[in-house]
């Protein structure tokens, strides 16, 4: 584990904003089958997806605590999903359920998601995935219209951006190309992704839409808190909270200064994360996360532990109360601490038998550097 090379996923507490992890579910959707919840909307499956949502929240509310937000942001979903159900427009209908069917399995995921893993099972889960055929169609079958048992494979609530004309369900698309669906777009009001003048539009404003997420999610916080925030500068020292040693990787739970949760991860999502979130937010995706790859220098990550992390025989800042604490395995442990260790010289400017001791009672910050001309 190199600290050089670690991820950071901010978890925004501000209100309305949810970053749930969606991580490996066994049975997903046969479990929601059984409970009444059917592939594409229906009142019924509305009806019981509804009632699966409900009974997650609470789940979640008793997890405890650090659920609370999580299950907060979920319960306004599921206002804004079920004042929406009231419709009659069969295209809004199937995006919202098709978006709360979403919400369920990201909250699930967060909830429920923590599953040790086997190694030898992650490598022939691997090798069955791996594949060398790429699905390529000929010109010819580019060309050729689709056939109804083909046409329902197709995205549901397309736009025609020419004509104005809506396929609400994929069916609709019977009798149409390859190429001609290929020239269609999302809905305006599509849940999960912006259309093309839509997403052409933040591009021309930010320069990038990753651009254009950071700047919408740096106005939200800052509207929550009411003073400015800056994420560039808020995940550069992140103070530890907790450590998650289960699911795919192990994980820190961190807080920035401004009290925003963030995770740090380490391993091989630190290259993939990135990327693929900023290609889905490039591509037009609402709601990728907030995904950043350490990369040293000047802006290196600085992690603090807390103060359950200074022991009181050695006074050092390294040592392992903290970790005892969230009773990190043995492994887990040496692998954190040997990526700290290089950061040691970062934290500590002067050893001492003060080094790891808990402040003076009189201790005061030192007042802001006075500024004058160029304003920050």
């Amino acid at each position: 584990m190199s600290p050089r090379r670690a991820l950071l996923v901010l978890v925004l507490l501000a209100p309305g904003v949810s970053q749930a992890r969606l991580e490996a579910l066994k049975g997903f959707d046969k479990d929601v089958a059984a409970h009444g919840v059917t592939e594409r909307y229906s009142p019924s499956g509305m009806e019981a997806l509804v009632a699966l949502v409900r009974d997650q929240i609470e789940e979640a509310e008793r997890k405890g605590e650090r659920f609370h937000a999580i299950a907060e942001a979920a319960r306004g979903a599921l206002d804004r999903a079920t004042k929406a159900s009231a419709t009659s427009d069969p295209a809004a209908l199937s995006e919202g359920y098709d978006a709360l069917l979403s919400l369920l399995y990201s909250l699930r995921s967060e909830v429920r998601g923590e599953v040790k893993t086997c190694l030898i099972a992650d490598v022939l889960r691997l090798f069955n995935n791996a594949s060398l055929e790429v699905p390529y169609l000929t010109p010819d079958e580019r060309a050729r219209p689709l056939a109804p048992d083909q046409a329902v494979r197709e995205a549901a609530n397309l736009v025609d951006p020419k004509t104005g004309t809506e396929y609400a369900d994929p069916s609709e698309l019977a009798g149409l190309s390859p190429d001609q669906i290929s020239e269609l777009d999302v809905r305006r009001d599509d849940y999960i992704w912006y259309d093309e003048p839509a997403l052409a539009e933040r591009k021309a404003r930010h320069g990038t839409a990753w651009k254009a997420l950071e700047s919408e999610t740096e106005a939200r916080v800052a509207g929550a808190l009411r003073a400015p925030y800056d994420l560039g500068r808020a995940r550069r020292i992140l103070l530890l909270r907790g450590i998650k040693s289960t699911a795919t990787t192990p994980k820190i739970d961190a807080q920035d200064l401004q009290g925003q949760r963030w995770n740090v991860k380490w391993g091989e999502e630190v290259q993939a994360e990135p990327v693929a979130n900023h290609l889905y937010a490039e591509l037009g995706g609402k709601f990728a996360d907030l995904v950043y790859a350490n990369k040293g220098g000047p802006a290196d990550l600085l992690l603090v532990l807390d103060e359950a992390g200074a022991d009181p025989k050695t006074g050092s800042c390294e040592s392992i109360a903290t970790l005892d604490h969230f009773s990190v395995p043995e492994a887990e442990k040496n692998e954190l601490l040997g990526a700290l260790a290089p950061m040691r010289s970062d934290i500590v400017e002067v050893e001492s038998s003060a080094t790891g001791t808990p402040l003076p009672d009189g201790y005061k910050n030192a007042p802001p550097l006075a500024t004058s001309g160029a304003s920050q």
